[in-house]
């Protein structure tokens, strides 16, 4: 897989933390702190952080954390349990959310 965060990306992201400032400071050092602190080993937290990314549809985070991911021992298996246990996650939301739609029956059932 290519590098998605190529030197025009580079640039912009070095032009976006010179416009934020004290904020994107602080949010940076928040996002270490996150990433260091956590309960989990290393593995495991990258295999964490690809599900969500794939759930959100991150191609950036995506690419990072399965790197990362693959950089700290996780296999094809793990990679694919991590992005299956994403799908099912975002399917059961769907099917969640889409059962609310019953509720107007109600409306028009007397």
């Amino acid at each position: 897989m290519s590098d998605l965060i190529d030197h025009d990306h580079k640039e912009a992201a070095k032009e976006y933390k010179e416009a934020s400032g004290e904020r994107g400071r602080k949010f940076t050092e928040w996002q270490n702190e996150v990433e260091d602190s956590t309960s989990f080993d290393d593995k495991t937290r990258e295999l964490m952080m690809l599900a969500v990314a794939s759930a959100i549809k991150c191609d950036y985070c995506i690419d990072a954390h399965s790197k990362k991911a693959i950089r700290h021992g996780a296999d094809r298996e793990e990679v694919a349990d991590a992005v299956q246990i994403a799908a099912e996650v975002r399917a059961a939301s769907t099917v969640a959310y889409g059962v609310d739609s019953f509720k107007n029956f109600d409306d028009f059932d007397e």
